[in-house]
């Protein structure tokens, strides 16, 4: 995904992945719900609401930004 504008952003986050559950795992790769994975980097985990998210930082530098997320069931 690429992300773009043409003023600069601030304090704008990803959503990588929601769920119960999110457990880190190796080389930037994280479990959701025991039920399938995600990979992608700078991720951090929050809990809301007893809910877990894993947001990503979007830091448009240039005006632009591109996002690379690996899913596997």
């Amino acid at each position: 995904m690429t992300v773009s504008a043409d003023s600069p952003v601030t304090n704008f986050w990803y959503r990588a992945a929601n769920g119960n559950k999110i457990l880190p795992l190796n080389n930037g790769w994280y479990s959701v719900d025991d039920r399938w994975s995600t990979r992608i980097s700078a991720g951090r985990l929050r809990e809301v609401g007893g809910k877990a998210e894993l947001l990503v930082p979007v830091e448009l530098k240039d005006g632009k930004v591109s996002l690379f997320q690996t899913y596997a069931w």
